[in-house]
């Protein structure tokens, strides 16, 4: 992982839920250990739960894709665009910040 993210201007890690577990081992963590220094690492998860403050130690900016509360039936149906609405929104944010 290291080797592949030797270069990297900005990794995007992601998770279901972020929260104060993420920090303990999780895979975006161990991603993010793997940045260089000067590497903005951005998280990308279905929600954030309590605690969620520990994981900007190791990743700058995490972006929830849930648009509105609802039950589990509501949500999932909604996946694909939640997750393509955030990444457009993550990506317009970087447009021109990627060497």
């Amino acid at each position: 992982m290291k080797e592949a993210c030797a270069d990297a201007d900005v990794i995007l890690v992601g998770e279901g839920r972020m929260d104060g577990q993420t920090i303990f081992g999780k895979a975006p963590i161990g991603v993010a250990n793997c940045a260089p220094e000067n590497t903005t690492v951005i998280g990308i998860c279905g929600s954030i739960g309590d605690g969620i403050e520990a994981v900007y130690s190791k990743i700058d900016a995490v972006f929830p894709t849930i648009a509105t509360a609802g039950t589990l039936a509501e949500i999932l149906p909604k996946t694909r665009e939640n997750i393509e609405r955030t990444a457009r929104n993550v990506a317009v944010l970087l447009k021109g910040r990627i060497r």
